[in-house]
């Protein structure tokens, strides 16, 4: 019986196991549910709702209102994402940035590997191969035609299996275009093999064009290019090396909601409510001309499962119309500002403006977004650990859309109980399991022994 239950246990945590990557739904007290039927690009053109998904690459986000931030632990882990099997899907909590790019050209090893002339299209193909042994990131082509004359034609680049087109129209109708001062650049593309097509390629359409060997013979292959129409001195394409770095980061102004608490006729005392926001800068607005005041600013939090607050950091010094006060994104309940008017009356018409850094959920640009749901809030004390954060500066530079969320909800999931004992279960389940084994063991070795000897005996 003993092997048979033990056997059973290990069945049962097994099965526990491979639901690992379900969401404990009823742990969350709230609930919002998005699709990618509608995002919101958050870096380009200022911001346009649109209903088409995402470019690739782009990084989907979903950034906390107030709401979401009011149900969430100061240390930001009782949330998750779940795709519509109430899978968990890979993110990361991060800041968002404005991104700068640099970008250096070192020039490629190459050859014309192939030319024809489609006589139809009145276009020149030119296939042309890096030479090399990796494949590289090709983002630049400089072309040099071997006279100078005026010149108006579309180049078009496929990059080998033609799923990337780069269309580059080179023209001047003025003057004559110096083609060694003209380089196009194009978004970096990994490739070795390149087509080059280029249209019109006979401008004065006098019929068929013969080669002509002329030129500079090291920059080509055997075959040559040059015709009377097309007369190509160099082509040179160039690899870049794309090096991303955070410009900025981006932020949000925010008038908090803010009450005046009693005080001393010599005191101005203004409460606000921060909602739990990351916050690092406060900028006071006064038509009081040429104030010199005195401030204490304290910000609160609220004790966990109690009803008591605690001062969480403290600042004072002298207010000016020019005052900006600075902070180390603080993240508190509320905030406390006390100004000491002396005999002098309160400040006239204040205003505040508070600046929060945007900081969202940055989700695997992979992931199943079609039906997703946020959860948050409750008592769940540990963000999941995703693979997604080790990879994710991959992302860098790229575009931000903010998924949109439906209006917040109670999780009709959520059930109040005590998950200290399940957890601790969970951190013991490697210890029984290494147990059960080991029991499992030494009762297979004392039935066999007792096989063993019962045979013996028979004989």
């Amino acid at each position: 019986m003993i092997p048979k239950y033990l056997l059973l246990v290990a069945a049962a945590v097994f099965s526990a196991s491979l639901t690992a990557g379900e969401i404990a739904a009823e742990r969350y007290t709230k609930v919002r549910e998005g699709s990618l039927r509608q995002i919101f690009s958050m870096t380009k053109n200022n911001g346009c709702i649109s209903n088409t998904i995402p470019v690739k690459d782009a990084l989907p986000v979903i950034v906390p209102d107030e709401d979401i931030y009011r149900n969430l632990d100061l240390s930001l882990t009782n949330i998750a994402v779940t795709d519509s099997n109430n899978t968990l899907l890979p993110f990361v909590y991060e800041k968002l940035y404005k991104w700068s790019k640099t970008v250096n050209y070192t020039p490629l090893a190459g050859k014309i590997t192939a030319f024809t002339v489609n006589s139809e299209r009145n276009e020149a193909i030119i296939d042309y191969q890096i030479t090399g042994r990796q494949i590289t990131s090709v983002g630049k082509l400089d072309l040099q035609p071997y006279s100078r004359k005026k010149f108006n034609k579309t180049v078009t680049l496929e990059f080998d299996d033609q799923s990337k087109v780069e269309n580059l129209k080179f023209f001047n109708h003025q003057q004559v275009v110096d083609f060694s001062r003209y380089t196009f650049e194009f978004t970096p593309v990994k490739t070795r093999n390149i087509r080059i097509k280029i249209s019109p390629f006979s401008e004065k359409h006098t019929g068929d064009s013969s080669l002509i060997r002329q030129g500079n013979k090291e920059n080509f292959s055997e075959t040559q290019v040059f015709t009377e129409e097309l007369s190509l001195n160099k082509i040179t394409f160039y690899q870049a090396e794309v090096k991303t770095f955070p410009l900025e980061e981006l932020t949000a102004e925010k008038s908090f909601k803010y009450q005046k608490k009693n005080a001393p006729e010599s005191q101005s005392c203004i409460e606000f409510d921060l909602g739990k926001y990351p916050v690092k800068e406060l900028q006071i607005f006064s038509s009081t001309p040429n104030y010199h005041r005195k401030y204490e600013l304290e910000f609160r939090i609220k004790l966990k499962h109690t009803d008591k607050e605690a001062v969480y950091c403290r600042f004072s010094g002298v207010l000016t119309p020019e005052s900006k006060l600075k902070f180390d994104e603080i993240r508190a309940n509320k905030a406390i500002l006390t100004i000491e008017n002396n005999a002098d009356a309160p400040l006239a018409d204040l205003r505040f403006q508070w600046t929060a850094p945007l900081e969202a959920l940055i989700i695997d640009p992979a992931a199943d977004l079609d039906n997703f749901k946020l959860y948050y809030g409750g008592d769940v004390n540990k963000l999941p650990e995703f693979d997604f954060k080790h990879y994710v500066e991959k992302y860098n530079g790229k575009e931000y859309y903010q998924l949109l969320l439906s209006a917040e909800k109670d999780n009709p999931a959520y059930k109040k109980a005590n998950y200290t004992a399940i957890d601790l279960l969970k951190k013991l389940l490697p210890y029984i399991i290494a147990a059960a084994a080991v029991a499992i063991a030494f009762i297979s070795f004392k039935m066999l022994k007792k096989v063993n000897m019962a045979s013996g005996e028979t004989e």
